[in-house]
């Protein structure tokens, strides 16, 4: 179940992200929605799906892991969350 919180980013985003639930797609990760946030606050890089067309934006969540965050943009303010999920670190 998803519960939708409101936050301004850093950025200028009114960001919509889940709260207090856990992702529990596989049972394998342990995203919590202050991974997501944090990336949507201060991302890393930036690109649009190809499959999609959504907006990404990579970056590392607080404990250290880097995960991409595929989101819609509902207006000029507000962002909502599609997906997180780890993926491994661009080569520098």
């Amino acid at each position: 179940m998803f519960i939708l919180t409101t936050a301004m980013a850093p950025n200028g985003w009114l960001a919509m992200t889940c709260e207090a639930q856990p992702c529990n797609c596989c049972g394998k990760c342990e995203r919590r929605p202050d991974d997501v946030d944090a990336v949507l606050a201060e991302p890393e890089s930036e690109t649009t799906s190809h499959s999609s067309g959504l907006p990404l934006v990579f970056g590392h969540t607080p404990d250290g892991r880097y995960i991409l965050v595929s989101f819609l943009e509902v207006d000029d303010d507000t962002i909502y969350p599609v997906t997180a999920y780890p993926v491994p670190e661009p080569s520098r």
